[in-house]
């Protein structure tokens, strides 16, 4: 919250200098900015930014919230998890839900709070 709060003072500093500062903020869709940002456990199976659908499925197939806390756990089972790619000094056993699976909620959410925020201080 801290952070945003800054982004909002800087951005209503701009935007009061700057009146017709629109064009600098980012406007991408979710679709074409968030595949850039999650980190893909799966790329011997899927390439997040060409195939997003497809990243989407694998995705669902460990993470989806129906299996419960800590997901598919077959996804980070000795064969599978040996698979992944994780970020270096990471074991899939303890730390790969987090690592695959939460990344997508949490830059959703960062996504939308700066639109919000965009969108509160400068109007669309």
């Amino acid at each position: 919250e801290e952070r945003l709060d800054e982004f909002r003072s800087i951005l209503r500093i701009l935007h009061k200098a700057y009146p017709n500062l629109w064009f600098v903020h980012n406007t991408r869709s979710l679709l074409k900015w968030i595949p850039g940002r999650i980190h893909n456990c799966w790329p011997h199976i899927v390439n997040i930014k060409e195939n997003w659908a497809g990243w989407v499925r694998v995705w669902n197939s460990c993470c989806h919230a129906s299996f419960g806390v800590g997901g598919n756990l077959s996804c980070w089972s000795r064969a599978e998890g040996s698979k992944l790619n994780l970020p270096r000094r990471i074991e899939a056993a303890g730390f790969a839900y987090p690592a695959c699976c939460e990344g997508w909620g949490f830059y959703q959410e960062a996504w939308h709070q700066v639109h919000r925020t965009v969108d509160e201080e400068i109007g669309a």
